[in-house]
């Protein structure tokens, strides 16, 4: 079941999932059930609700690497928005070791780092997220937002205007593709 978040009907949607998670037979089927709970309750603000949804799913430690993936990076995307910036560190991370090659993780490690003022490898991380998925410009947009605010990040980053102008190119053209 996918739920479009504009539709703003996220509570019966989620009344539904839940029949199916009551009888749902196998972990990994939970885990999916779960895992469209705890993104419900992002859409609508309920961070906590979420965060209980995301950490069931891992309970059940799945086996499927894409499910363990989404489970550790919403996970620290919620703990995110708790300023919880260590554990949603060490979640992004996790998630970047099940699937190095997507850019989510990257982006909400680059958050976790940022809360902590780890401003270079945040940069890093956010370089990270737009050369995997130049098509979300969200990492672009921390990335500038970051600079904006710390402008000191851009003398001790070596070589950052022209990684900043790749990334910037790459979100363009990806844009010129839709």
């Amino acid at each position: 079941v996918m739920v479009d978040s504009r539709t703003g009907r996220q509570e019966e949607a989620a009344q539904w999932i839940k029949k199916l998670l009551d009888s749902a037979g196998v972990p990994e089927e939970k885990v999916v059930y779960l895992l469209q709970l705890g993104q419900l309750s992002e859409q609508v603000g309920d961070y906590h609700s979420a965060l209980g949804y995301y950490t069931l799913a891992l309970d059940l430690q799945p086996k499927n690497s894409a499910l363990r993936y989404l489970a550790h990076n919403n996970l620290g995307y919620c703990l995110n928005q708790f300023a919880s910036y260590d554990e949603a560190e060490s979640q992004c991370r996790t998630a970047i070791r099940i699937d190095p090659g997507r850019h989510n993780a990257y982006k909400n490690l680059g958050v976790s780092l940022e809360g902590q003022e780890q401003y270079i490898h945040t940069v890093e991380c956010y370089i990270q997220a737009v050369k995997r998925y130049p098509y979300d410009r969200r990492a672009l947009d921390h990335l500038e937002d970051l600079l904006d605010k710390h402008p000191e990040v851009s003398r001790e980053y070596k070589d950052l205007e022209s990684e900043l102008e790749r990334c910037r190119a790459a979100v363009s053209a990806a844009r010129s593709k839709h």
